[in-house]
């Protein structure tokens, strides 16, 4: 199929093996990539190739599946925000509580085409018991021996313990993330549930709410306008 996308330049796009894919369009164009788009399309690599832009790994370094889209934001100075959570909630063996393999929710920052190696080159938040979650301040940039405290963005686990991960549509808008986490259960007799996040992209503080209607779908952003009369 061909297709013209002149003003495109990637695409971002998570499998199930935890892969986070940059397709890079600016190095062959977007125009006429015909039935196999491989042989026009460089992949994210530095040398080409198809190496992908990051690997989602738990803290136990498992493979983080990923089901939902990448929502993609401006950073600063032309870079580009990629925001994503891991997880799939598709089979049976996706209800057992705990989740073998943690979930996460993480912002990349795709600065002049560098690879996110890992998760330590990210800055690690948390939730405290009234659903805030904390990122401690960072600068973003790839770290190095002369400045280390530099972050390629941020990541939070999800509640390994009550299966929580992140599978529907994530809404990016005034600066911020909205999205929805879900748990198949909680407790012994539980339905299913999750929380809903409000998170700031750039620096990923931001609170959550834990859902009083069981499982929620992707949250629904609507900009009314402006309020002001006269």
């Amino acid at each position: 199929t061909n297709f013209n996308t002149a003003a495109l330049e990637s695409l971002y796009a998570g499998d199930m093996q935890g892969n986070v894919w940059r397709l890079d369009f600016s190095v062959n164009g977007s125009i006429n990539l015909g039935t196999n788009a491989t042989t026009n399309l460089t992949k994210f690599n530095l040398g080409g190739g198809s190496t992908p832009f990051f690997i989602a790994k738990d803290s136990a370094n498992n493979l983080q599946p990923i089901t939902g889209e990448p929502v993609v934001t401006n950073g600063k100075s032309g870079t580009k925000l990629v925001s994503l959570g891991t997880g799939k909630f598709l089979e049976a063996t996706d209800l057992v509580v705990p989740l073998t393999t943690g979930a996460s929710f993480y912002t990349l920052l795709d600065e002049d085409k560098v690879q996110v190696i890992n998760r330590s080159k990210l800055q690690q938040g948390s939730l405290d018991s009234d659903g805030n979650l904390d990122i401690p301040q960072f600068t973003y940039g790839y770290p190095t021996t002369g400045v280390p405290s530099l972050r390629m963005g941020w990541y939070f686990d999800f509640d390994k313990s009550i299966a929580e991960r992140q599978v529907s549509d994530i809404t990016a808008v005034f600066g911020k993330l909205f999205f929805a986490s879900l748990y198949p259960t909680k407790g012994s007799c539980g339905e299913g549930g999750g929380r809903l996040y409000v998170l700031n992209t750039a620096t990923g503080d931001g609170t959550s709410e834990e859902s009083k209607v069981g499982i929620l779908a992707a949250p629904l952003v609507i900009d009314l306008g402006s309020l002001a009369s006269s």
